[in-house]
């Protein structure tokens, strides 16, 4: 009797849990937000019916081995669950924030921030929302900081910074074998696997240094730097004389004495013209002199 009672309950938590979903489904008109992601028919299965699957594995305490793979009455094969998650056709950040960029006013011409706006979870969490156009293909990517105070700009360039520790991570866990490689559970064992992983991506990134990036030609681009680093306003007026005075030397048609004359002229404008600048620098910055 119990064990007829207890089925019977897992039976009605099933039923119960499958109306939700599919209240869900309905009141959000996920079908309709797949189709507009470009997630639409794909190996004879409807994607509605194989994200639904993937989708209550976890809210019915089963796994995806077990529930796709091995299932052969879903109306659908793994091929083609695994065909739904994989391929790149598929707009999935579309699916999540499409909705919310149709109704934005987009900015104009080739802006490379597209439209923003701000949003707050169910929790009252102020966030972020930018739009940024995607530079490969005609589509967008969105990101969202929790600093609603910050210029989009200034957004997207911490983004930008950020994204290499993310492409860090990618090529560590599934091409560097940081997770499977080896079953360690220990803490020393953990940090030492870790630290051989971080080596092997030191010595790929050095390899692609010296592959790609012109400042490992030794000590040329120091030198280059060197030859190109801009003068100080002062440096280029003493060269700019310099020149001018070898010049007049060379041609012989002026006595010394009044080379020194034009020298000491030229030095007077000089000063006056750098406190000029230093009056005006003043000025503009609220320095006060003392």
């Amino acid at each position: 009797m119990v064990n007829y009672s207890e089925k019977h309950f897992e039976e009605q938590e099933e039923i119960r849990l499958e109306n939700t979903i599919a209240s869900f489904f309905s009141d959000f008109q996920v079908g309709h937000l797949l189709n507009g992601a470009g997630i639409r028919k794909l190996r004879g299965a409807w994607p509605l019916k194989g994200f639904a699957a993937i989708f209550r594995l976890p809210l019915a305490g089963k796994n995806f081995y077990r529930s796709i793979v091995e299932q052969d009455d879903l109306g659908f094969g793994k091929d083609a669950a695994y065909a739904l998650l994989r391929n790149p056709r598929h707009n999935w950040r579309r699916l999540m924030l499409g909705g919310l960029y149709a109704l934005l006013t987009k900015r104009p011409g080739r802006a490379r921030i597209l439209a923003a706006v701000n949003v707050e979870t169910r929790q009252g969490q102020q966030v972020r929302i930018v739009f940024v156009r995607h530079r490969h293909k005609r589509d967008w990517l969105a990101v969202l900081p929790t600093r609603v105070d910050l210029a989009d700009e200034e957004i997207v360039r911490i983004y930008g910074k950020r994204w290499d520790i993310e492409v860090c991570f990618k090529m560590l866990k599934p091409h560097l074998r940081l997770e499977k490689e080896a079953q360690l559970r220990d803490y020393d064992g953990l940090i030492g696997h870790l630290t051989v992983v971080m080596t092997r991506y030191m010595f790929l990134s050095f390899r692609q240094r010296l592959h790609s990036d012109q400042r490992t030609a030794g000590s040329l681009f120091h030198a280059c730097c060197e030859e190109v680093r801009d003068l100080t306003l002062l440096d280029a007026m003493q060269r700019l004389m310099t020149l001018v005075i070898d010049r007049i030397r060379a041609t012989g048609e002026l006595p010394e004495d009044v080379i020194s004359k034009m020298i000491d002229a030229m030095m007077g404008a000089m000063a006056e013209i750098m406190e000029t600048i230093r009056r005006s620098h003043s000025n503009k910055y609220g320095i006060v002199e003392g």
